[in-house]
């Protein structure tokens, strides 16, 4: 348990620190997923969007324009993610601004699965996830950091 809250010189992040930088690295990968999605033809859109069982998609352009620029959105914020899990110690004001926006965002995602009626496995998974992941963050860096010249 102590091995949690050594601060290791060698990084200056502590072990909850560093599963904090893990988890924000983990999640900055995810979103760089959506690259392909960006440019994607829309008949690959459609076919993966029929087999996550939402039924056939619109190809109305304001469809597809939403698809792509979501996912645009997406890797922009996997990479400001990615960045901020390379500095821990600098960007911790803005890690845990982070955590509140996971937590905000999985809230209001949870309500417009359940008000669209998204699949139930969706709504499970994706607004609470959110929710978690953002509790966990602010726990993990829950540590005020050190005077300066302070270890």
């Amino acid at each position: 348990m102590s091995e949690s809250t050594e601060v290791n010189p060698a990084t200056d992040l502590t072990g909850r620190e560093r599963i904090a930088a893990g988890i924000l690295r983990l999640i900055g990968c995810g979103g760089l997923l959506a690259l392909p999605a960006i440019v994607l033809p829309l008949e690959t859109l459609t076919l993966i969007h029929a087999w996550l069982g939402l039924g056939t998609i619109p190809s109305d352009p304001v469809v597809e324009y939403l698809a792509r620029t979501t996912s645009l959105f997406y890797v922009v914020a996997g990479v400001i993610t990615l960045a901020i899990s390379a500095d821990l110690d600098r960007y911790r004001p803005l890690a845990r601004l982070w955590a509140w926006c996971a937590i905000g965002k999985g809230a209001a995602v949870l309500l417009i699965d359940l008000d669209v009626g998204l699949p139930l496995w969706w709504t499970v998974i994706e607004g609470p996830s959110s929710i978690l992941i953002g509790f966990l963050l602010l726990a993990l860096l829950s540590r005020k950091a050190p005077a300066k010249g302070q270890n």
